[in-house]
């Protein structure tokens, strides 16, 4: 061995010589620049996610026809598992697409309300990515949704869109999570670290919800604002943790005297019961 690392390629006889590993070999072989938009349309189902990947970004490459085919991939009846998985590529290559065309992101603003979970949660995602400003109000309703999956989506994507009118959901979002699911708790404060500034967070760092209170100081941790230093005198020893780390981690200079002003006073550093076990 050396310092140069090492590649080894490990398979199985059987498995090589099978049928679908030499379907899939053709496949490969014979490239995707040549064929035709139906015949790309067709491998955004086939098993291999590989296949499927070519064929989205062969179809996004294809002008109208390419768009008509993935738009129609993309709002297909789901009917199984490998079809879900071809409408998730279709919605990717839609995405792609949109990057250059921004008006075909119009085509993902009826998946938003969708039947099928992951359909939903992707349409969110890109077009929150994308920055597409009319899917503000789909956004905002599928903050309602009960799939936090779908929730999370949204949260980053009406921060990203800057949506000022999603305070008030987001704020519920957290208190309605209340601290029990990280990954949403952590798409919200995103969501508010786009939406709103330190003055519109700041009557939240006196809420009565503790996830509140939690999710506000992370955002205002994030936005780099002293009113974090609201947080040093929280009832809850744990919040008050937080706010001095995000005062002392991130070196925020105007909440410092908050901080300094404050050395004499003894903080409870031990863990809830909860927590420990």
């Amino acid at each position: 061995m050396s310092d140069q690392g090492r590649l080894f390629t490990v398979s199985d006889p059987k498995l090589r010589d099978s049928a679908p590993v030499k379907e899939l070999t053709a496949v490969m072989a014979a490239g995707f620049a040549k064929r035709s938009v139906a015949d790309l349309a067709k491998l955004l189902a086939h098993s291999d996610q590989r296949v499927r990947s070519r064929a989205q970004f062969e179809l996004a490459k294809r002008g109208k026809d390419g768009i008509a085919a993935l738009t129609s991939a993309a709002t297909s009846a789901a009917t199984s598992a490998g079809s879900v998985l071809t409408r998730v590529h279709g919605i990717w290559g839609l995405a792609q697409v949109a990057r250059r065309e921004p008006a075909v992101a119009a085509k993902l603003l009826p998946l938003l309300t969708d039947k099928e979970p992951r359909v939903r949660e992707q349409a969110a995602k890109w077009l929150g990515d994308l920055r597409y400003a009319p899917a503000a109000p789909g956004l905002l309703a599928l903050l309602k949704n009960l799939d936090p999956r779908a929730q999370s989506f949204a949260a980053i994507g009406l921060g990203r869109l800057k949506h000022a009118a999603a305070l008030p959901e987001l704020i519920r979002v957290l208190k309605d999570n209340a601290d029990k699911d990280a990954w949403l708790r952590s798409a919200a404060v995103t969501g508010l670290c786009g939406v709103a500034d330190g003055a519109a967070l700041d009557p939240f760092t006196r809420d009565a919800s503790r996830a509140v209170r939690h999710g506000v100081l992370l955002a205002l941790r994030n936005l780099g604002d002293a009113r974090v230093a609201n947080l040093l005198a929280d009832s809850d020893s744990l919040l008050q943790l937080e706010a001095i780390r995000a005062i002392y981690d991130t070196g925020m200079e105007a909440a410092m005297p908050a901080l300094i002003a404050r050395l004499d006073q003894r903080i409870d550093t031990s863990l809830p019961k909860e927590i420990i076990a």
